[in-house]
């Protein structure tokens, strides 16, 4: 499940970086009081890139997860930026679904 908008909120993480929805916010986006949503864990996220990837391949592919990792459940925002940015954005957000274990179903959004 992935929101269609950008929220900003304070809560604590609870356990396996979950952060507790407000009821407002679940309210808007039609979700169910156990949903949590989930928290990339950047410093994770960077091991799991430096043991699949080189540094400096690695160091880049972060930099785009974070600016570009609200595109992740929307890929047709990819058609917003320019095309020499688009590739290793693309790139990033693979290597982000295969962290996340999520790489099949990212590849099925992908084809279509």
């Amino acid at each position: 499940m992935h929101l269609t908008g950008k929220v900003a909120f304070k809560r604590p993480l609870r356990g396996c970086n979950k952060v507790q929805v407000p009821k407002l916010i679940r309210w808007l986006f039609k979700l169910e009081p156990e949903h949590a949503l989930g928290v990339l864990n950047l410093a994770k996220h960077k091991e799991f890139l430096d043991s699949k990837y080189s540094k400096v391949y690695s160091t880049l592919l972060l930099t785009y997860s974070i600016r570009y990792h609200e595109f992740y459940g929307n890929l047709s925002l990819l058609e917003t930026i320019p095309s020499t940015v688009r590739n290793n954005a693309l790139k990033s957000l693979v290597a982000l679904s295969k962290y996340k274990g999520e790489y099949s179903e990212f590849h099925k959004e992908l084809k279509h």
